[in-house]
């Protein structure tokens, strides 16, 4: 029945990453349409490689596999949920490589003990634990669910510390296979972003390497260690270099890829996090659960003062996995959080088998962020359910969700022994929950889609659309799908007539505040079609607290329509 039970949840993580998983307002990062737009453009071109694009100066921003994916995922159809379905699952089974691990350390063959972790009695708990914080970092959902490169990455690189962890003790005996293992496990991730994703992996087998070796002769321990590393380095690297071997325009693979896209952009100072910020990064990555890391640093300084709590050899090679990601990418002068995200696994595991070890005020602390983070969806979806007429808003079962979140949350700090589990499970339902904050804008019926058949006049023709970051005109291929969407600036025609856009083409989308039900409807054009869309940026002086605290406020705070317009008949 346990087992049973363990599997129940386990489905439960896997539905809550799944859904609303086509949404066009999936929390995601900018640069998922830049992507998607090239992913289109190549497979519209027929050929795999070069890769293609229509934005100058984004076109080798990535390697192909990243692409290839999206590519072969949109045969089934081009739409958000298909095209992002290889890249949760990948996520899933990083998840499920998170708990897999977290097992083989509860056991002594993989250099782990039972009291090292805080003596947990149940493995498959632990386990599963373990796997239910990852799923809950925030960028985890973030970056785990959408179409970019860090699913990919996450799951061959955290893989390729797992087959280290759990082949440790053999590796004085076969360090050439663990080595070769290694570079095989590289180069996906590496020719889905990039070949420097070698140098951390390479730090980390050598750190390990050096850390189990027995030789008492420096210069001996320094060759068995350097050798086995450079080696899967080399492996890793040279898979990447196939890049170059099969795309027609090499020269261009490395004049926009290896010179632009690393080097001149990497060790630029633009959009870059300081050293001290850089290092706190994966409290940024865990969102809600970051004290709890705070607490298990903490807890892992005290195990480290007590001569009581040996580390074990497994849980070292995790720390150092951690360690080695911030140290290389401390280097380069651009630095963000997403750099380490396959660092985030290893944190995911200590976090599980520090648990019972890590102060009871940490846990509170984290589930009263969590209350209040509920508390905010609730008044959010409140709040916008007054844009809606009744029956096409929020249903009834969102906020039962909201408030059964809520009560799991006052469970676990109330109660120490389910305080764990349910600090756990609360950190993902939540992120399910902000996702599917945007459902009544992406059903098929209700406000958040122009009438299918009112915008049938735009099939196979040009549409002008508002855009304000790279490539977002993209999402126009979902929203007017056999349209053909040109951008234009939407700050720079904030203030020019709408009219002036239907002179350049026949058909154009504007923006409007929520309250303008029928805008300019006498200036020159017709008004086809509308939306209701969550706006995506807002600017400082408009959040205050009053607009916060006002539901009607705070919805036209996050809500405007989108105005499909044509030349007036």
């Amino acid at each position: 029945m346990k087992r049973l039970a363990f599997a129940a949840a386990a489905l439960l993580l896997a539905l809550a990453y799944l859904l609303n998983l086509g949404s066009s307002y999936a929390p995601t990062n900018g640069d998922e349409m830049v992507y998607l737009h090239i992913a289109r453009m190549t497979a519209e071109s027929g050929h795999w490689l070069p890769l293609q694009s229509e934005l100058e100066h984004m076109r080798n921003t990535k390697p192909p596999l990243l692409f290839w994916q999206a590519m072969a995922a949109g045969s089934w159809g081009w739409h958000l949920w298909t095209l992002r379905l290889p890249y949760v699952l990948e996520t899933l089974l990083t998840a499920g490589l998170v708990g897999w691990l977290t097992l083989c350390m509860r056991s002594p063959r993989t250099g782990g003990c039972h009291e090292a972790a805080g003596g947990h009695k149940n493995r498959w708990g632990v386990g599963l634990l373990a796997a239910a914080f990852y799923l809950g970092f925030f960028a985890t959902y973030r970056y785990g669910r959408p179409v970019l490169s860090s699913s990919i990455e996450s799951l061959f690189l955290f893989g390729a510390c797992a087959l280290g962890v759990v082949t440790s003790p053999a590796w004085k005996a076969y360090p050439a296979r663990l080595a070769a293992a290694v570079g095989l496990l590289m180069i996906p991730a590496l020719l889905a972003k990039s070949f420097v994703l070698a140098a951390p992996v390479g730090l980390w087998l050598f750190a390990s390497l050096w850390l189990m070796s027995e030789s008492k002769n420096a210069a001996q321990r320094l060759w068995q260690s350097a050798w086995p590393s450079a080696l899967a380095v080399a492996i890793g690297v040279a898979g990447f270099a196939l890049w170059f071997a099969v795309d027609p325009d090499p020269a261009a693979v490395w004049r926009e890829f290896v010179v632009g896209e690393n080097f001149s952009t990497k060790f630029s100072d633009a959009r870059s996090d300081s050293v001290l910020g850089f290092w706190l990064s994966p409290l940024v990555n865990a969102g809600l659960l970051f004290p709890l890391l705070i607490g298990l640093l903490i807890a892992a300084l005290q195990g480290l003062r007590s001569k009581g709590l040996p580390i074990a050899r497994a849980e070292k090679m995790l720390w150092l996995w951690v360690l080695c990601w911030l140290l290389v990418f401390t280097l380069p002068s651009q630095r963000s959080a997403r750099y380490i995200i396959p660092a985030m696994p290893a944190l995911a595991i200590l976090l599980a088998m520090y648990a019972p070890r890590i102060h009871r005020v940490w846990w509170l602390l984290t589930l009263c962020l969590m209350v209040i983070a509920a508390a905010g969806l609730g008044w959010a979806a409140h709040s916008l359910d007054t844009v809606f007429p009744v029956g096409l808003g929020y249903s009834f079962v969102y906020f039962v969700a909201v408030g059964g979140l809520l009560l799991a949350c006052a469970v676990g700090i109330l109660s120490a022994r389910f305080r764990i589990p349910c600090t756990a499970a609360s950190s993902v339902a939540w992120l399910a929950l902000l996702g599917a904050l945007s459902a009544p804008f992406d059903r098929d019926r209700g406000l958040g889609r122009f009438d299918a058949r009112m915008t049938q006049v735009v099939n196979e023709l040009k549409v002008l659309v508002p855009q304000n970051f790279n490539a977002q005109f993209e999402r126009f291929q979902f929203a007017l799908p056999h349209s053909r969407p040109v951008p234009y600036d939407a700050a720079a025609a904030a203030s020019a007539s709408p009219a002036k856009l239907v002179q350049q083409a026949p058909y154009a989308v504007i923006t409007r505040p929520l309250r303008a039900v029928k805008p300019d409807e006498d200036e020159g054009f017709d008004i086809i079609a509308t939306r209701l869309v969550l706006r995506g940026r807002q600017q400082p002086n408009e959040v205050t607290w009053e607009r916060l605290s006002d539901a009607k406020a705070l919805a036209h705070l996050l809500v405007e329509r989108e105005v499909l317009i044509g030349t007036k008949n």
